[in-house]
């Protein structure tokens, strides 16, 4: 079920670029992919998303260690992905606002 949802959410997003395909080498996305506050809130929320992913390995070995050793590999594997993506997300939002905050 997971395949079918991820194609029918890809066909979605390419539906919306109406033809149009992303150029990298456009104006465009030089202007967005050089500019330098975006650049310093992902460096800094990478940074605070590899901290965030160290400090969860210890309590998520205890937590998860009674159980047999493949399903505590993927499920350590699962919760660790998803908890550093969120904390990345989460923290380039907040600092990616907080430039656009100080700048303007």
């Amino acid at each position: 079920m997971t395949p079918v949802a991820i194609a029918l959410i890809a066909g979605g997003l390419h539906a919306t670029l109406r033809g149009d395909r992303w150029d990298p080498r456009s104006v465009e996305a030089r202007t967005l992919l050089d500019d330098e506050w975006r650049r310093q809130a992902m460096t800094r929320a990478l940074r605070g998303a590899f901290g965030v992913v160290l400090a969860a390995q210890a309590p998520l070995a205890l937590w998860l260690g009674g159980r047999p050793a493949p399903g505590n590999a993927v499920a350590m594997a699962i919760v660790t992905m998803t908890l550093g993506l969120a904390t990345l997300c989460a923290l380039f939002l907040a600092f990616d606002r907080a430039s656009d905050d100080d700048a303007g």
